[in-house]
């Protein structure tokens, strides 16, 4: 499932919220891609604001390889923001229970709702609920 949450704050501010969030959740910001940026300096603008942040915890990070090393391929975790308006702005993120159900990995369920939980901690941080 994507979680999503509509947020009545403009995407500068949900924007510079994120990493601050995530500190507090103790994981790490990775990269951002500012894709609207990315692809504009490519030559192939986008009218929307959309960025992606690449967010890690080692110590859930290791735990997962060392158990089921097929889901690197899904990782680092990533939290998406794109501008619906002004005043609106759109957070989302695959979970990782939803990853651990498409590889059929169950032996990584436990640490996947660890992660989810805090995922939606987040988001719901930021969205100040």
């Amino acid at each position: 499932m994507i979680y999503k949450q509509e947020i009545n704050k403009p995407f500068e501010e949900v924007f510079s919220k994120i990493e601050e969030a995530c500190k507090n959740n103790k994981f790490g910001v990775m990269k951002v891609y500012e894709f609207d940026k990315i692809l504009e300096e490519k030559g192939f603008p986008i009218s929307k604001k959309i960025a992606t942040f690449e967010i890690c915890q080692p110590k859930f990070a290791s735990q997962v390889l060392e158990k089921n090393s097929i889901v690197a391929s899904f990782m680092p975790c990533r939290i998406a923001i794109e501008k619906i308006d002004d005043n609106k702005t759109l957070l989302t993120s695959v979970l990782p229970n939803e990853i651990v159900n498409a590889v059929d990995a169950e032996d990584i369920k436990d640490l996947a709702n660890e992660v989810d939980a805090i995922i939606r901690n987040i988001i719901n941080e930021v969205s100040g609920e």
